[in-house]
């Protein structure tokens, strides 16, 4: 996280608004070297923010830091059951309550928060309002760093953010560290010595931790007693707020939720359309597979010498191009000649072509006609009117019709 962009939301006076324009903020962004302390209004730093997502610093008067026993498992069930273990130090009831889980102490111990899920919701409502996505949510009582052997205390204004070892710390008013002091003690021991920022002495420490050195400095930036400096030194901790119910992918399910229904109805609609489209295909590959068939038993019927057939489309297109160039024999082909003997065949009616072959150049007629005098006169008319020997080469009479065939040779 040392690498995000840091910012400190400061709540108004009424610190239920969601209006951004009243929430002040201080920020550090991450792309300046060296770095710089900007403060303003919320807008004004989400106008400045480049780059990725902000590390947020929220109240820590708000957040509850604590450990907690957990049995081994999972990090998503040991996120479930960290309520149910946290429930005897709570006076709310947990339903209330957002549980974040830390980093493991050791023994079975975890670093814990807990806030209030209002509060979590009022700053992410006034941060989404002011364009800013976080990256993290952390109470500010971590903000100052932690004293290698001892506490950090700073004073800021009428609040005390104590930093103590580790993922620990508190915030309060003055008139209440004493006791809160107390209580700290008790639970972990007075520390080796206190660091003391902006504040000449505090009441209470040296009531309970006589033997504790003080300490004090000022912040950097020459602001003393201002918790905003702080930020130029930061490194945030492994604690972060926005987990579970609050984690981004909760989020974006949380958002993308009311668009389900038309989604699965999009989808539906997808499997309908792409049913629809596979059966259509399937349609038009078997009429594909009937044409191809039909094609190869045209072919064959057209041209019976043919034994092989690979691709009945080009074959007889080639097939089709030959004849019209008359085979390759230099002579007129089949079509100028048929073009040619039609309307010379069409002038005798009681003549019937049965069929046409042409091979090797030449132009073989089948027909039927009532008698022998008149195959005679179309072979005739045929010899008169073209430049190519007509050759009868069989005539038989049977049942009142004469069958025969005529030879044309260019």
């Amino acid at each position: 996280m040392a690498a995000h962009t840091l910012l400190r939301l400061i709540p108004p006076t009424d610190s239920e608004s969601r209006d951004p324009v009243l929430w002040r903020a201080c920020w550090v962004r991450a792309d300046e070297t060296p770095r710089h302390l900007h403060c303003g209004t919320l807008v004004e730093a989400s106008r400045s923010l480049q780059g990725g997502p902000p590390v947020v610093y929220v109240p820590g008067e708000t957040v509850l830091l604590t450990s907690v026993n957990l049995p081994r498992g999972r990090r998503a069930q040991l996120l479930a059951a960290l309520p149910y273990a946290l429930e005897e130090q709570l006076i709310d009831d947990v339903e209330r309550l957002h549980c974040a889980l830390g980093v493991p102490e050791g023994d079975g111990r975890w670093q814990a928060a807990v806030v209030d899920r209002a509060c979590v919701e009022t700053w992410l409502a006034v941060l989404g309002a002011a364009g800013i996505t976080p990256a993290a949510l952390l109470p500010d009582s971590l903000l100052p760093p932690a004293p290698v052997d001892g506490w950090r205390l700073v004073c800021d204004g009428e609040r005390i953010v104590i930093r103590q070892s580790g993922n620990r710390g508190f915030v309060c008013q003055a008139p209440l560290l004493p006791a809160l002091l107390a209580r700290a003690v008790t639970e972990t021991g007075c520390p080796d010595r206190f660091v003391l920022h902006g504040c000449e002495t505090l009441p209470g420490i040296e009531q309970h931790c006589n033997g504790s050195r003080i300490e004090t400095v000022a912040p950097p930036g020459g602001e003393a007693g201002a918790l905003d400096p702080l930020l130029l030194e930061a490194e945030p901790a492994e604690l972060n707020l926005l987990q579970g119910d609050y984690s981004p992918r909760s989020q974006l399910a949380a958002l993308l939720r009311p668009w389900l229904p038309a989604a699965a109805l999009l989808g539906l609609l997808l499997i309908l359309g792409l049913t629809s489209q596979i059966g259509e295909y399937r349609e038009l590959r078997d009429y594909s597979q009937r044409l191809d068939a039909r094609m190869k038993q045209v072919f064959r019927e057209t041209f019976p010498e043919v034994k092989r057939i690979v691709n009945p489309r080009t074959q007889m297109r080639h097939r089709l191009a030959a004849l019209r160039n008359g085979g390759g024999s230099g002579g007129p082909g089949f079509t100028a000649m048929l073009a040619r003997l039609a309307p010379l065949i069409r002038q005798h009616p009681k003549v019937e072509v049965t069929h046409l072959r042409y091979a090797d150049g030449r132009l073989e007629i089948r027909l039927v006609t009532p008698d022998l005098k008149t195959l005679d006169a179309l072979r005739e008319s045929l010899a008169k009117h073209t430049p190519w020997t007509i050759e009868l080469k069989s005539a038989n009479a049977s049942g009142g019709r004469v069958d025969g065939r005529i030879v044309i040779t260019p």
